[in-house]
C-alpha cells in the first residue's frame, strides 16, 4: 500500500442515538446490575451478591452472565437474571442505575447509557488482564478494590449527578456534550456529503 490521503473524524457511536430518552430522561430504578464472564468464579459472584443483599437496602440486584458463558448458576437469592442471549446490553442497562463488572466492554456501554460503572475483579485475574481495556486508567470506571468500596459507592450514588456519569465516556465517544450528541448518524452523513462533493 502506498500513501493514503484523507482525514480522520472522531464523531462518536451512532448506536446510542436511539437511546436518547433512556439516557436523558433516566429515572432512578434502584437496581444494580452484576455482569460477569468466564474469567469470574461463580463462588465469588455468589459471595458478592450475598454480601450486597445483607448490606444494601432498597436496591434490587440483576445478574447478567456474558452471552458466551454457559455455566449453570448454582446459587439462589433475591436477584433476577438478565438473559444476555435475548436482551441487548443497552436494554439491560436502561433498567439499572449501577453496574458492577470486571474486565468487559459493558462498562463503556454503561457509562454511555448514564449508568454508574463500578469495575471490580470478582476473582484474581492474571496480571496482564488487570485493567485490560484501560477503563480505570482513563477514568471511565470507578475501581473498587473491595466489596466495602462497592458498598460505599452504592451508598454515595444518591448524591451523584447523573450527567457526570455519561461525561466519563467523553474520551471514548466524541459526541458526548457536543452539538450533535444523539445525532451521530446525521453527523457522519454530513461529513460524507462534504467529502464526496
Amino acid at each position: 500500500m502506498g500513501k493514503i490521503d484523507g482525514q480522520i473524524y472522531a464523531v462518536g457511536n451512532p448506536a446510542f442515538d436511539k437511546w436518547i430518552e433512556a439516557i436523558t430522561k433516566k429515572r432512578r430504578s434502584y437496581k444494580i446490575g452484576l455482569a460477569y464472564n468466564t474469567l469470574d468464579h461463580l463462588d465469588d459472584v455468589d459471595y458478592l451478591i450475598r454480601t450486597l443483599e445483607k448490606k444494601i437496602e432498597g436496591y434490587e440486584i440483576c445478574l447478567r452472565p456474558h452471552p458466551a458463558d454457559g455455566r449453570v448458576i448454582h446459587f439462589y437469592g433475591k436477584f433476577t437474571i438478565s438473559n444476555s442471549k435475548t436482551q441487548s446490553s443497552n436494554s439491560f442497562l436502561k433498567e439499572i442505575d449501577i453496574v458492577i463488572a470486571g474486565n468487559t466492554s459493558l462498562l463503556l456501554e454503561a457509562a454511555c447509557m448514564n449508568v454508574l460503572p463500578l469495575q471490580y475483579d470478582f476473582s484474581n485475574y492474571d496480571s496482564y488482564l488487570q485493567d485490560y481495556y484501560g477503563f480505570i486508567r482513563n477514568g471511565l470506571t470507578i475501581h473498587c478494590k473491595s466489596i466495602e468500596e462497592i458498598i460505599d459507592n452504592i451508598k454515595g450514588f444518591d448524591n451523584m449527578k447523573s450527567e457526570n456519569i455519561r461525561s466519563r465516556a467523553k474520551g471514548y465517544d466524541a459526541s458526548i456534550a457536543s452539538d450533535y450528541e444523539f445525532q451521530v448518524k446525521e453527523k457522519i452523513f454530513s461529513i460524507l456529503d462534504k467529502q464526496l462533493i
